[in-house]
């Protein structure tokens, strides 16, 4: 009786995991899906971040330019008038 019932508690002992398998993977796949939203998440703000700096840049690229326009009529407006004071 005893293997007989070796037998049983084995056949028991399958049949629970066979049963806890599908829930395994189920949550082994929430989590995957979990992990890919959160990195869907980081990728959309790392884009945000990538479009901020690009508008920065554009701007601080327009600002240098006016400001070597403004530095370049400053020197020539002194240059004039140092040499209008020599004259």
């Amino acid at each position: 009786m005893s293997g007989a019932r070796s037998v049983r508690v084995c056949a028991a002992a399958a049949a629970y995991v066979l049963l806890l398998c599908p829930v395994a993977f189920q949550a082994a796949a929430a989590g995957i899906d979990t992990k890919e939203a959160e990195l869907r998440q980081v990728r959309t703000r790392i884009e945000v971040i990538r479009k901020e700096i690009h508008a920065d840049a554009e701007r601080r690229d327009a600002l240098t330019g006016q400001l070597k326009a403004a530095d370049l009529r400053n020197a020539r407006s002194w240059t004039s008038a140092t040499s209008s004071r020599r004259s």
